[in-house]
Parts: structure tokens; C-alpha cells; sequence
């Protein structure tokens, strides 16, 4: 999943999710996602849809550092180590920008601040850390 993609791309939808639940549910595991996947990995813009061991799993082994949490990784000189579903390391903060965009028009839609803190599952503290 690129964030930046993905993003732009469920925008046009909104208007149908503010007339449908089904919409509206499918909008929000996106987002839930998004959020998940940032809150992980801030410098990552694109992510795998599992973790494991194989190539085709995330972390990106050539892309991560090796490290305790993630033995089958094989960089020896990337800085900082990855999230567990980290694709790509591109250090592109502007990615989780339009993260926040889209969560705020989603939000917005609904207007339901539970949005906020219940279905996005707020780390200990109740905020975000950046």
C-alpha cells in the first residue's frame, strides 16, 4: 500500500460513504490501516500487506536494518531499522500528510469525534507521537 496513493485514490468515494454503511466501513479499515502503518514506520511511504519472513513479506529485508526484532533483514547500513510492514524507507513525510487529510475528510464526513479515539485504538497516553 502507498499512503500518498491510496489516499488520493479513496477520496472520490467519500461522497458515496456519507449514503452508505458498507462504503463508509470499507473507507474506515483503510484508514485504520493507514494510521496502523504510520504509527509504525513515520519515514515509510509504502507497506506490505503481511509481515513474515519471505521476500514477499514486510519488512523489506534489503531495506531494513538487521536487528534483533527482525533477524532475516540484511542491511547493514540503513538507518532507521523498518516497521514490520515497511515496503519502502523512503524518508517522504509528505506520505503521511495525506494520511491525515484523508482521516480528517473522513472524519469530517461522519462527524462522529468516536472516529477518533475508539476506532483507532490510541496508543497509551491517548495521542500520537511524531
Amino acid at each position: 500500500m502507498w499512503l500518498r496513493d491510496s489516499s488520493v485514490q479513496n477520496e472520490v468515494y467519500l461522497p458515496l460513504a456519507a449514503r452508505s454503511d458498507s462504503v463508509y466501513s470499507v473507507l474506515l479499515s483503510i484508514m485504520k490501516r493507514q494510521v496502523r502503518v504510520v504509527y509504525e514506520d513515520i519515514y515509510g511511504s509504502a507497506f506490505y500487506s503481511h509481515t513474515g519472513r519471505g521476500r514477499d513479506e514486510g519488512p523489506n529485508k534489503e531495506q531494513c536494518l538487521k536487528s534483533r526484532s527482525c533477524p532475516n533483514c540484511c542491511c547493514d547500513t540503513c538507518q532507521p531499522a523498518c516497521g514490520p510492514f515497511t515496503y519502502q524507507l523512503g524518508f517522504e513525510l509528505d506520505a503521511s500528510r495525506f494520511v491525515v487529510s484523508f482521516t480528517t475528510m473522513l472524519g469530517k464526513l461522519q462527524a462522529k469525534r468516536a472516529i477518533w479515539t475508539t476506532s483507532l485504538q490510541l496508543p497509551p497516553g491517548g495521542s500520537w507521537r511524531f
